[in-house]
């Protein structure tokens, strides 16, 4: 499925056939996002986008978003509320639940016409607060929302519209659902802590578990397997991550070379690649001093392999079975290539200048 924004519409692609099925949406969308089972695509104006243009000609609105059915090659728009910023699809695709500034609106994909159902978060309508991140439960019975500047989390029954508040902690800055959906993980930055909420029973008070005195942890990346969390932070200069094993609840903290800006775990769980800010933390000066650089990572044995880079790394992708990364570079032709067996990391030469990756599924 490509999303046209010249022509406002979007192309269904047959891979067998080549045939193209194209489909109008409204106008001036600039996102577009996919089911986890391919048949269902919303398209919506995305303000957070880089490039995003609020323009007017004409009449435009800012509460729109349209879905495409790829199977039956449909398209059905709708107004929910204003500023539309992502979809959680839940119940295996059968459910999209649309965030927006104001309300969460819940599409059930299984009718004819699609069944909307509007949620009122409670916010002031002088002055609503900004949602940073909404988690849907796997069966689309509840939804966790975290709001920038607020330590509750808002608990949303998305069958009766009821609200509730759940201590978040102080200064909750992350929040992850658990990749079987049986948790949602909080993790709460001033007061140090990971607050762990039963999906199930999202009311019960929650697991807390302290995070180390030393550091300053506000971002989590859980692996596919639920076996390990990576926690670090991205608003200090910390160089160092801290290691937490799902099974025992042990956490220990791990130095690396320099301060992490993103950090991606391999599909299969067994590895990491740690991106690492240009900037550095306090310290001498060393070989990665004033470079790029990523780290490579054996999650079960914590073998590291950190590299300089020549400059900023910008995409990279892992194939199905963790065996292997790609990465390009800013404004550079060399595609890095990573192997985690070895933990080697070799690059390629290709014939321009790359600005997107991704690797074809292996069987």
């Amino acid at each position: 499925v490509s999303f046209n924004a010249g022509s406002d519409s979007v192309s269904i692609v047959d891979v067998n056939t080549s045939d193209v099925v194209e489909l109008a949406v409204r106008e001036d969308f600039n996102f577009i996002q996919m089911s986890p089972d391919g048949r269902w695509v919303v398209a919506f104006f995305n303000a957070s986008v880089a490039d995003a243009s609020f323009d007017v000609e004409g009449v435009r609105s800012f509460t729109e978003v349209s879905f495409v059915d790829t199977v039956n090659k449909t398209v059905t728009s709708f107004s929910v509320g204003f500023n539309p910023k992502e979809v959680r699809f839940a119940n295996f695709s059968r459910t999209a639940v649309v965030v927006s500034d104001q309300f969460l609106t819940v599409a059930d994909l299984t009718t004819d016409p699609i069944d909307l159902s509007l949620v009122d978060l409670g916010a002031d309508p002088l002055d609503p607060p900004i949602a940073a991140e909404v988690q849907v439960t796997p069966d689309a019975a509840h939804a966790f929302v975290r709001y920038v500047g607020r330590d509750s989390i808002q608990l949303v029954d998305l069958q009766t519209g009821e609200l509730d508040d759940l201590d978040g902690g102080l200064d909750p800055s992350d929040m992850d659902l658990s990749p079987d959906g049986t948790e949602v993980v909080v993790v709460a930055r001033q007061s140090k802590e990971l607050r762990i909420f039963d999906t199930a029973d999202p009311l019960a008070e929650p697991r807390v578990l302290l995070t180390p005195e030393g550091s300053t942890l506000g971002s989590l990346v859980l692996s596919n397997d639920n076996r390990t969390g990576l926690l670090f932070t991205t608003a200090v200069a910390e160089d160092r991550v801290t290691f937490w094993d799902r099974d025992s609840d042990f956490l220990i903290e791990r130095g690396l070379v320099k301060p992490v800006d993103a950090i991606a775990v391999s599909p299969d769980g067994g590895s990491a690649l740690i991106v690492h800010t240009l900037a550095d933390a306090a310290g001498p000066p060393d070989v990665f001093t004033d470079r790029y650089a990523l780290t490579v990572v054996n999650l079960q044995t914590w073998l590291t392999n950190p590299v300089a880079l020549e400059s900023r790394p910008t995409r990279w992708t892992t194939s199905n079975d963790g065996r292997y990364s790609l990465f390009v570079m800013e404004n550079n032709r060399n595609v890095g290539v990573i192997d985690y067996q070895t933990r080697l990391v070799d690059d390629v030469i290709v014939p321009s200048i790359p600005v997107h990756v991704g690797m074809m599924p292996l069987e």
